[in-house]
């Protein structure tokens, strides 16, 4: 699986978490709103370009739109593990 953090320095500089709002970066709050779990967004979302917590990136890998459309656009996953 292809994780666009790695290949461009551009987004792992601005992926790392160091401000108080640290909403959709990397181990920041999750990018959702009505979740933003503190020290929890390790998913990458291809589309946003975005961090998310684990239960809302698979909530968004399940959607039956998401899952349909993502395949055509990505070839992978919409949200993928940072490792």
């Amino acid at each position: 699986m292809k994780n666009d953090i790695n290949e461009n320095p551009a987004l792992s500089k601005m992926a790392v978490s160091s401000s108080a709002d640290d909403k959709g970066i990397l181990n920041g709050k999750c990018n959702i709103t009505s979740c933003q779990k503190p020290n929890s967004a390790t998913w990458y979302n291809h589309s946003t370009r975005k961090y998310y917590c684990p239960s809302c990136a698979s909530r968004l890998n399940n959607d039956e739109f998401n899952k349909r459309d993502v395949m055509i656009m990505f070839g992978h996953d919409l949200c993928t593990k940072v490792q």
